[in-house]
């Protein structure tokens, strides 16, 4: 008893003391509760002042317009006949109109001369006419610039004009043929919502909040968990606090108290800032119809409890698998990528509780708050959502506790012990941030070369991502064997990795899915993109050449032999695979392809990892290409797979990855390349 009371003050004297210290950083005050705070009624002033401006300039922009084609004079005649309709009708709008001449209407449109170009044409022919159709009914169309908001404004204002008009004529033609006594109230349409007031208001908050809360928690909390650990290691902060009477455990605890401390505080600030905004309504926008009531707030606040035990857990992890501040800093941006898409869920159409999300840590409480918000949760789905979530939370924070305890004394800084080595030292510090221009040569060259996808991929891929990672292994002088992992693994993972690949293409076609639904796009986008530039009828071995072998090679040589390989020997290799995979989609400039390439990218890195060797990421790389490249558009494409596919399909890929490790016969990239040149110099 006396032990655990000695033990609660030791945690307690350390909590308070390192809670002391990160309330003095200005830096942390303001990151963790001052910008939560100030975001949202920021938010909502600024819309508000960006509404009143542009309202106030579209009113004041006098409409200039030229007509244009052989009915030119008709046209003006409606432009001006919609004018007038509009000032005798419409009290609340008022439309300037000023007709130009120009030379050349459209070429003057496009220099911004203009703001519309009106022609007026013939379409369908009129009912009751002879076959020859002379007459036609007259329609009018409106040139202008989408990238223009004063063009734009005058489209939509003179197209309103133009459609009013058109009511009144049609009205006046319906009267005078005594077709229908009252045309106002023919056919008329009613909208009705059903839904109780303030409920769509409270929709849209319920859509977003977790989202919010889960950013703020990351931005603040990283801050102070940073600082907590890596920043200690690296100043050497570390060693007073172990020359105390408190072990590395209590330490590990008091600290995890202090990251959780700030994320719980985060919660709490934006649930306030829910209550402020919606059921008390402090500033007029349209949060303040919502009307949320303080009780489900509340509700709210106990939802979101494992969400911030869980990202403090994770915050933390990071923070003790880093070895410096800077290092932590550069593991978070995939950390808040990741966190990102399963709060955004209940931004998915169609998803519920009820669906896979339920087993899904974070989404399932993003779906449960908005349910919570709505007036629409079951109560049964979101406990167990919160036990889920705060499970993985405890799993995560005994994680980071054990990694921290291990890790809390500084660690001395090992000399390397040849020249070789030193050289891949500065290899693995240099290569990650190579990427940075390669990305950007690789979107200079995606936009020159946008209509020819073969010259495309051949610069891409050939010049700037294999050429860079050659040029980064001439310049530190590294052998090419060694540091990208070309030696053979064992034969015995073939067959294997053969079955994985159509099965990683099943598993594949549900992260895709996901993502059109976060990013609408054409099923058939990839298929069209190859047909503009090396074209589906292109003969095979074109097809097969610079749409599987030629990236499969240059993009594994880049990604996850110099990426991958560099950065594990910094961060580890479960970091490592991440942060390449990343990386690997990011580079492939489409939303719609960032998240199914990055999982693939997980498992070509994984595929590295476990078997020491780049060549069955390689293979697996240039199969799956030519797969998917052979099926797109055929009635074979896996777009919607059933369960038991999908089933299988995981237990093949993880036989495949289960066998890799059980066989392994090639030593590590890094291992092979000390043990090779150990000594050497």
């Amino acid at each position: 008893m006396a032990d655990r009371s000695g033990r609660l003050s030791r945690i307690s004297s350390v909590f308070l003391y390192q809670i002391r210290s990160v309330l003095r950083d200005r830096r942390t005050i303001f990151l963790a509760f001052v910008l939560p705070l100030l975001i949202v009624p920021a938010m909502i002033l600024l819309s508000g002042w960006i509404t009143d401006v542009r309202e106030e300039q579209r009113e004041s922009v006098e409409i200039e317009y030229a007509v244009a084609g052989p009915h030119s004079e008709r046209a003006a005649n409606m432009v001006r006949l919609a004018g007038q309709h509009t000032a005798e009708n419409d009290t609340l709008t008022s439309l300037a109109l000023k007709e130009e001449t120009p030379d050349s209407p459209l070429s003057s449109l496009a220099d911004g001369e203009l703001h519309l170009v009106v022609r007026l044409v013939r379409s369908s022919k009129i009912h009751g006419e002879g076959e020859s159709g002379t007459s036609k009914t007259p329609m009018l169309v409106l040139y202008y610039r989408g990238d223009s908001d004063e063009s734009g404004w005058a489209m939509e204002e003179l197209g309103s004009a133009l459609e009013g008009l058109r009511a009144a004529q049609r009205r006046e033609l319906l009267l005078s043929s005594a077709a229908v006594t009252e045309p106002d109230s023919f056919m008329a349409l009613q909208l009705t919502d059903l839904a109780p007031e303030g409920r769509a208001a409270a929709y849209t908050i319920g859509r977003l909040t977790t989202l919010f809360v889960l950013f703020f928690i990351l931005a603040g909390g990283s801050v102070v968990a940073m600082d907590l650990v890596a920043g200690e290691r690296e100043r050497g902060s570390l060693e007073t606090l172990l020359t105390t009477s408190v072990t590395r455990r209590e330490l590990a605890f008091s600290k995890q108290l202090i990251v959780l401390a700030i994320a719980l505080s985060i919660c709490i600030l934006q649930v306030l800032n829910l209550l402020l905004y919606t059921s008390l309504g402090l500033l007029e926008s349209p949060l303040a119809e919502a009307a949320i009531s303080p009780a489900r707030l509340i509700l709210v606040l106990l939802l979101l409890l494992p969400v911030a035990f869980l990202a403090s857990g994770i915050l933390l992890l990071i923070s003790s698998r880093a070895r410096s501040y800077r290092e932590a800093q550069i593991l978070l941006f995939p950390v808040v990528l990741l966190g990102a898409v399963p709060a955004a869920a209940p931004l998915i159409p169609g998803i519920s509780l009820g669906s896979v999300a339920l087993v899904i840590p974070v989404a399932n409480i993003a779906l449960a708050v908005r349910g919570v918000l709505t007036g629409g949760v079951n109560p049964t789905l979101a406990a167990v959502s919160w036990i889920i979530t705060g499970g993985a939370g405890i799993a995560v924070s005994l994680w980071s506790a054990k990694l921290m305890g291990s890790s809390l004394s500084p660690e001395a800084d090992v000399l390397p012990s040849s020249p070789v080595q030193l050289r891949l030292r500065l290899f693995s510090k240099s290569a990650p941030r190579a990427f940075l221009p390669m990305f950007a040569l690789v979107l200079v060259s995606s936009s020159l070369f946008s209509d020819d996808l073969a010259l495309q991929i051949i610069a891409n891929t050939v010049l700037i991502l294999l050429g860079g990672s050659l040029l980064l292994l001439r310049r530190y002088r590294l052998p090419l064997r060694e540091t990208l992992g070309l030696q053979l693994p064992s034969p015995f993972i073939w067959p294997f990795l053969g079955a994985a690949v159509p099965a990683g293409i099943v598993l594949s076609s549900h992260i895709y899915r996901l993502s059109t639904a976060l990013f609408p796009t054409s099923a058939r986008m990839m298929e069209e993109m190859y047909a503009r530039g090396i074209g589906l009828d292109a003969p095979l071995w074109q097809l097969l050449l610079l749409g599987a072998i030629v990236p499969a090679v240059c993009e594994e040589a880049a990604f996850r032999g110099v990426l991958l390989g560099s950065v594990r020997r910094t961060v580890g290799s479960a970091s490592a695979i991440i942060i390449s995979s990343l990386v690997f989609g990011l580079f492939h400039m489409t939303a719609v392809r960032f998240l199914p390439t990055a999982f693939l990218g997980l498992m070509l890195g994984l595929s590295v990892v476990l078997t020491g060797s780049l060549l069955p990421a390689i293979v697996w790389h240039a199969l799956n290409n030519a797969l998917a490249l052979m099926l797109s558009g055929t009635s074979l494409d896996p777009t919607s797979p059933g369960t038991l596919p999908t089933l299988a399909a995981a237990a093949t890929v993880a036989a495949a990855f289960y066998v890799m490790a059980r066989t392994r016969s090639a030593p590590s990239p890094q291992v092979a390349l000390d043990k090779r040149h150990r000594g050497d110099g």
